[in-house]
């Protein structure tokens, strides 16, 4: 049954699990790094979101948020509004 399904996944989805692949066995970071640009190159953002939402909920609460800090930075709090809306808008 997997042959029969392989049969049917696209080519850009071949390529980013070889590259996968790759990074798991190589394991270093030049290549890690390089799977940034196949994942951009070949899977849409809807794609990317999801597989990285599979990827954080497998690693539990504590490594996703390192993770998404990493990656994101620290966010920090946001600046309070000047005045009002309308005021903030306009600066």
């Amino acid at each position: 049954m997997t042959s029969l399904l392989t049969k049917h996944i696209k080519a850009e989805y071949l390529a980013t699990t070889r590259m996968i692949g790759n990074a798991l066995t190589l394991g270093d970071l030049e290549t890690w790094f390089g799977l940034i640009d196949v994942f951009r190159a070949r899977l849409s953002p809807n794609e990317l979101a999801s597989l990285g939402y599979a990827v954080l909920k497998a690693l539990g609460p504590e490594n996703a948020s390192l993770t998404a800090k990493a990656v994101l930075g620290r966010l920090g709090t946001p600046y309070p509004p000047l005045m009002s809306a309308m005021d903030d808008a306009a600066f």
